[in-house]
Formats: C-alpha cells, structure tokens, sequence
C-alpha cells in the first residue's frame, strides 16, 4: 500500500442487472483515466459482503461498491484534468443508473501497523 497522505472514496449502489456492464466499464475505461490524472496513485475496487453474522440481521448502510484512490496531491480531485477527463458518453450512461452515490476526500491522521506476527512453534 502506498504512503500516500490523501485518500479519495467513491460509493455507490447500481442495479443487479448492470452490474457486468459497471465491471467493464470501471476495470477499462474508469480507473486507467483517473490513474493518468497528476496525483493519482493507486485504484482498488471494493464490493460490500453480506453481514458477517446472519443471526444477527444486520444490514449494512454503505452502498454496495467502493473505490479508493490513494493521492499524492490533495488537490488532484480538483484539477481541470480530473474534471475532464472523469467524463465521457460511457461514463454519463453509467451514472444514470447510480444511486446513493458518496464522495469523500479524506487527509490521514495516522497510521497503525500491526504487531509482526510470530512463527507458530510446530
């Protein structure tokens, strides 16, 4: 993982039905335009599982995909770039059907690393 100081989340709920046409569109078009955006670093794509504990019903609140981009420059967000090239006829089709979209930018206030963890003796 990157040592980047920024971090860009986008969420969003779409249909069941489109979801192949989402997956094609985010892995060749999406992410390689916004990873040629100055201060783009990296892309990972994640989808929300199901509760960990079905006894319990609970549902989660977050749409069900997420995309996080580490940035280098807190403003690339913001630069005539992104904004440009974020678009495009495909990119408009898709968002159509988007719901509950989210976008946040966030700074990092720290970092946490686990323990190394010891050998298991056999």
């Amino acid at each position: 993982m990157p040592d980047t100081e920024y971090l860009f989340l986008v969420a969003h709920d779409i249909p069941a039905k489109r979801e192949d046409e989402f997956t094609a569109w985010y892995n060749t078009e999406h992410i390689p335009a916004m990873l040629r955006v100055p201060g783009f670093v990296t892309a990972r794509r994640l989808k929300i599982t199901p509760p960990l504990s079905p006894e319990s019903g609970a549902q989660s609140s977050s749409p069900q995909y997420l995309t996080l981009y580490d940035l280098a420059d807190r403003n690339a967000v913001e630069s005539d770039r992104f904004l440009r090239d974020r678009n495009s006829p495909w990119t408009s089709w898709v968002r159509s059907w988007y719901t509950r979209r989210l976008r946040i930018k966030a700074h990092r206030i720290s970092r946490i690393f686990a323990p190394p963890q010891h050998a298991a003796a056999p």
